[in-house]
């Protein structure tokens, strides 16, 4: 058997005595915040606000309604009643074509009518004729059919030429061009004593008395958007005239060459000052909202697949998975795992973890408002 030398006893003696009878030492895992110091951090308080949105975007000015007058008939131009410039109201008269070869053409068809009727008359007259002999035994039953089947004939005959009078009714009408809106003539495209073919162009007319502005929106600023939120619409080209405008429509898809939804606003334009094409920049407003409890931004992060945010609580962290909802240019609201009140880390959020205990940094700015304004 081996034994120690003397030093070495001694050695051995007064490891085991140093130890004691504590056993092993603890490991850092059985340790909150073992080794480490407690840990600084920015932290500021949930409150409850609303959350107010605002997009800008550029468009471009539409006119209410806009007709392009074109000739439904062929003839000589007899006289143009309005030029450039000039408003005009519904049902004014603006053009007149010559149609008297259109007119003389439904006199024919009328004629027509009236003799097929006649014919008509005549037909009916017969068939009740054959009827009566027919039951009085002096004619054979072929002889009615034949009768009522030039009755029928008759008819379909009569039906052909109203409809042939009725068009050509529409071609003496069709001289006459009459405004289809009230609104200003932009372009006069026709002279009298000019022949007009079916479907050239006569006259283009503007209604400016309202504007439709549409716009690009991203899908961020889409979500606090709703039908009847108010926008402020300026024209550059009018010194930055300011109009109201109100959402009247939203595109259900982004457009695919943009990526941005399509929102049209409808204006009023007093005294017709904006012209169709001009630049528009629009202001959208969201409707209002109910508050909500809000956070800074920064306060939210991801952990472990979740979207959280580190609760303090007595100096300790603890990790809150929450919901979120909109987003304003600062802060942010929780809709789930948070109430009003509690205090979250705005900082150093890489190095915090559940159970670590913190201390806050001093307080360098004001606590923000509960109302975001973009």
């Amino acid at each position: 058997m081996r034994r120690l030398a003397p030093w070495g006893l001694v050695f051995a003696l007064c490891a085991s005595a140093c130890r004691g009878d504590e056993g092993p030492p603890p490991s850092s895992a059985q340790v909150p915040n073992a080794g480490q110091i407690r840990i600084s951090v920015a932290s500021a308080q949930a409150s409850m606000g609303q959350i107010e949105f605002a997009a800008a975007s550029v468009g471009v000015v539409d006119a209410w309604q806009d007709a392009d007058l074109r000739a439904e008939v062929g003839g000589r131009v007899r006289a143009v009643e309005v030029d450039n410039g000039d408003r005009v109201e519904v049902g004014e008269l603006l053009v007149r074509i010559d149609v008297s070869r259109q007119a003389a053409a439904a006199a024919a068809a009328r004629a027509q009518v009236e003799g097929l009727e006649e014919d008509l008359d005549f037909a009916r007259s017969e068939a009740e004729r054959k009827q009566r002999l027919l039951e009085r035994g002096s004619v054979a039953p072929v002889t009615l059919d034949a009768a009522q089947h030039g009755v029928t004939k008759a008819e379909s005959g009569l039906a052909a030429a109203r409809a042939q009078l009725s068009s050509a009714r529409r071609q003496v009408a069709d001289g006459r061009i009459e405004a289809p809106i009230a609104g200003i003539v932009t372009q006069r495209m026709v002279d009298p004593g000019d022949t007009a073919v079916p479907g050239a162009p006569l006259l283009q007319i503007v209604d400016l008395s309202r504007l439709r502005v549409r716009v690009g929106v991203s899908g961020p600023e889409l979500s606090g958007l709703t039908l009847g939120s108010q926008a402020e619409v300026r024209i550059e080209d009018l010194g930055g005239l300011a109009l109201e405008a109100e959402v009247v429509s939203i595109a259900p898809a982004a457009n695919p060459r943009t990526g941005l939804f399509d929102v049209e606003l409808h204006a009023e334009n007093p005294g017709a000052q904006v012209r169709a094409g001009m630049v528009a920049s629009v202001r959208l407003q969201s409707a209002q909202r109910e508050p909500r409890v809000l956070v800074p931004r920064e306060a939210v992060t991801r952990r472990g697949g979740q979207t959280v945010v580190f609760q303090i609580v007595e100096e300790v962290v603890h990790i809150r998975p929450v919901r979120l909802g909109a987003s304003g240019r600062d802060r942010i609201e929780i809709l789930e795992g948070l109430e009003e009140g509690a205090e979250v880390a705005t900082s150093a959020l890489h190095a915090l973890a559940e159970g670590v205990e913190v201390e806050r940094m001093p307080a360098t700015a004001d606590t923000p408002h509960p109302v975001e304004a973009p």
